[in-house]
């Protein structure tokens, strides 16, 4: 699977992206409503991590993370 580098702001919501070697999912407009980091200006995803739930997480938007092509 070949990664691009690309910020943040560029993924799509729903769509996988890798930060520091862990995979994480970009919110989609349903799941940003529910998650705890709403209203503090950052962009809202949740880590994916190999076994257990997904754990919500939010991060700057000035970084820039690992996309499909």
């Amino acid at each position: 699977m070949p990664l691009t580098d690309k910020l943040i702001t560029d993924i799509r919501e729903g769509e996988v992206f890798h930060y520091a070697g862990r995979s994480y999912l970009l919110a989609t407009e349903e799941e940003q409503r529910r998650h705890p980091a709403l209203g503090f200006g950052q962009v809202l995803a949740y880590h994916i991590p190999e076994r257990g739930d997904r754990v919500p997480v939010s991060f700057g938007a000035h970084i820039r993370v690992f996309a499909e092509k």
